[in-house]
């Protein structure tokens, strides 16, 4: 024998019928061990048996995550694309497919059944687009046993299974085929594939061999039945059980001797009478809750029983064995099977195991629920799995963080165990920059797994070392202050179970603190004591903004309360001038008439932008505390006097420079110093002088609407007019 390439053992010319050969079979992995493997497969196993065509198309890939999505483990994965494998895929012999697709992909989309070489394909190609070592797998399973340590292998024999590596454990076998449909298609009951000569890999020749095996089939069964009443049908005989004993779970006894089934035969389970089997050889029991399992049989009442069609016809498959099986220990002249029934409990929760709460959990053995079991923690009942296996799982006050918590399953003679890991949880304080006393902290509580922190809500906190005031919300956060003291605490109860973290050096970050405002007042007072001059610029600085300020303010409100009678006065004007270009359009209907509103609306313009141009003069002036006007030495204004010539040939005064001569007469009798004095300023000294203050508020009003561009001069020179005739004789009634 010699090894292939792809790993498998190829003897050096192909077998014929009637040849044999020795082997030795070691026992299986375990499984128990393969379930709880999470480890990474050695770089030379996981480099080679994750390798797909470059060609496969995505969707493979993407139609496993969904299978595989509630999977934690390798295990757990392969398990679930074998399971679905069975549930949704059939088998036939007369399965074919596209030879230009890839065969993974057209057995999962296209195709509705298949024989082993597809399952096993399929699956092998699945488990690889998850970065999970698996190999195909063909060979023969153990066939009839016709002597001590010998066998009978026939065509029907062979099959093809996967095989998955788990680390620490090495290969696990897989067999994603339906049991019952390959025991309807005349297939061998346990682990079809192609003859030893033929590329392992190559699905092309599948159709050829299994045609080749299926006329091997033919010839045999025809054989068996030529010949079969001439055997005795006697003990002892062949006994199978499918799927693997499971207490509480039903199970297939096929009896059978030379291939032959025996009809009619008392089956016994621990010595129990469970029934007899029909016309195939077959009986339904139910497996005792016992840790083994001693399956018999007795001859039928007539010992001259007539021989029946060979096993294979109908029924399903006599166990769910993925590699070669080792055939169980047979005593009593071949008539009774020993099988040891598994104890090891698989524990799944839906929720974290957290001490003193309780979580919905479920428990199998091999995959398969079982029910009626008693669950005991700590030698206490607590709970029994129902039909699906579930059961109420409360886990103790007491069991430590992060450790693992037995559990056990009793039920008559049977008992099984297994564990769960209680989750850890961590606390953590943020407290941001500065730690300082009164100031408040976040408290987060998680609960600590191997891909995630999940929030934990509801779990009480104490707080240096005082009795639990807080607790988590929704989000697993509380809210703690700082206290007067270098160092605080947060605790997070679970259970009676306490985690712990600390917050420390908050009096030396107030110390901190302290000492830089200190040095920071110690630095100003300095300053201030060297630079009293600057001190005096510094609050003069201040206090000329805030006047100007509120100058600023003040304008701003008196704009606002102008607004409305503004706009009234410009209604009435752009009437009254509406009103006057259609009178003259109606006496003189020329160019000139008909575009004297597009001149007036650019000499408005113009104005406007002229006026535009005094601003930064006005803001300079604002700024540095003067009015719109400076006084000279004698007390007069300096301003332009700009005066226009009527067509008459008399001289007419604008009304803007009317304004500003009625403002510069107030200006005279109030300023004496040659400095700069804002109309406020003017209007407040001319009161102190004893000019009435209504009409001087009038008049300085009328000056600022003007000289700021709030109203045009037209609207308020008459104004300012009026307030100085008042001015000029109450102050003539005051001299006489």
């Amino acid at each position: 024998m010699f090894i292939t390439d792809q790993r498998g053992l190829l003897v050096g010319t192909p077998l014929e019928t009637n040849d044999t050969y020795t082997t030795i079979t070691y026992g299986p992995p375990s499984r128990s061990e393969a379930k709880r493997a999470t480890g990474t497969a050695p770089p030379s196993v996981q480099e080679r048996y994750t390798q797909l065509p470059a060609d496969t198309p995505g969707r493979l890939g993407e139609r496993t995550d969904g299978i595989t999505s509630d999977a934690e483990t390798p295990y757990e994965a392969a398990e679930a694309v074998e399971r679905w494998l069975e549930q949704n895929k059939q088998y036939s012999l007369d399965a074919n497919h596209d030879r230009a697709n890839d065969v993974a992909t057209e057995f999962v989309f296209e195709m509705e059944a298949g024989y082993c070489q597809y399952f096993a394909t399929a699956m092998t190609a699945m488990l690889r687009t998850q970065d999970i070592p698996a190999r195909y797998v063909t060979g023969y399973t153990t066939g009839e046993q016709v002597a001590e340590n010998t066998y009978l292998a026939r065509g029907k024999n062979a099959h093809a299974w996967v095989e998955v590596y788990f680390e620490g454990v090495g290969w696990v076998s897989f067999d994603p085929t339906p049991g019952g449909g390959r025991v309807d298609a005349g297939r061998a009951l346990e682990p079809p594939e192609s003859q030893p000569e033929q590329n392992q890999s190559d699905p092309e020749n599948d159709d050829t061999n299994q045609d080749e095996q299926n006329s091997e089939d033919d010839e045999q069964t025809e054989s068996n039945e030529d010949n079969s009443e001439e055997e005795d049908l006697g003990p002892p005989y062949d006994i199978d059980l499918s799927p693997e004993p499971i207490p509480g779970a039903q199970v297939t006894v096929t009896v059978e001797k030379n291939g032959t089934a025996i009809s009619g035969a008392e089956v016994l389970f621990n010595g129990e009478v469970v029934g007899t089997t029909n016309e195939t050889g077959q009986l339904q029991a139910t497996v005792p809750y016992a840790l083994e399992l001693v399956v018999s049989a007795e001859p039928p009442p007539s010992q001259g029983a007539v021989a029946q069609r060979p096993v294979g016809g109908t029924g399903p498959l006599a166990g769910n064995t993925l590699s070669a099986p080792v055939a169980p220990a047979q005593t009593d002249e071949n008539s009774s099977v020993r099988y040891d029934i598994p104890t090891d409990a698989s524990i799944t929760t839906q929720n974290l195991p957290l001490p003193g709460r309780t979580v919905a959990a479920n428990m199998s053995i091999n995959g398969s629920a079982v029910a009626g079991l008693t669950v005991i923690i700590d030698g206490e009942q607590v709970g029994t799995t129902n039909e699906t296996g579930a059961f109420s799982l409360p886990v103790p006050a007491d069991v430590s963080l992060g450790e693992g918590l037995p559990i056990e399953f009793k039920r008559g003679e049977f008992a099984a165990s297994g564990n769960i890991t209680v989750a850890d949880v961590e606390i953590n304080v943020e407290t941001g920059f500065f730690k300082l006393p009164g100031t408040s902290a976040d408290i987060t509580v998680t609960a600590v797994t191997e891909k995630q922190g999940i929030p934990l809500s509801g779990v009480p906190i104490r707080t240096n070392g005082a009795k639990a005031t807080l607790a988590t919300d929704e989000s697993g956060s509380a809210t703690m202050d700082l206290p007067w003291s270098n160092e605080a605490t947060a605790t997070a109860v679970v259970g009676e179970q306490t985690v712990t973290t600390a917050v420390s050096g908050i009096l030396f970050h107030l110390g901190g603190v302290l000492a830089v405002l200190a040095g920071t007042l110690a630095g100003s007072g300095t300053w201030i004591y060297r630079n009293p001059e600057k001190l005096r610029q510094f609050k003069y600085r201040v206090v000329s903004a805030l006047v100007t300020t509120g100058e600023w303010l003040r304008l701003l409100g008196h704009y606002v309360y102008s607004i409305g009678p503004a706009l009234a006065r410009g209604l009435r004007r752009f009437g009254v001038r509406a009103r006057t270009y259609l009178a003259r359009l109606r006496d003189e209907f020329t160019l000139a008439a008909l575009l004297s509103p597009v001149t007036y609306v650019i000499a408005r313009v113009t104005g406007f932008l002229a006026w535009l141009q005094t601003i930064p003069g006005l803001l300079r002036g604002l700024l540095s505390n003067g009015g719109s006007e400076r006084a000279n030495d004698d007390g007069a204004v300096s301003g332009p006097t700009e005066t226009t010539e009527s067509p008459d040939g008399t001289t007419e005064v604008p009304a803007y420079q009317r304004l500003r001569q009625c403002w510069r007469w107030l200006v005279r009798r109030v300023v004496r110093r040659s400095k700069t004095k804002t109309a406020v300023e003017v209007e407040n000294q001319a009161v102190e002088k004893g000019f009435p203050r209504r009409p001087v508020r009038r008049l300085r009003r009328a000056f600022q609407d003007v000289e700021y561009g709030f109203t045009d001069p037209d609207d308020r020179v008459d104004v300012a007019e009026e307030s100085v005739e008042q001015l000029r004789e109450d102050t003539a009634e005051d001299e006489q």
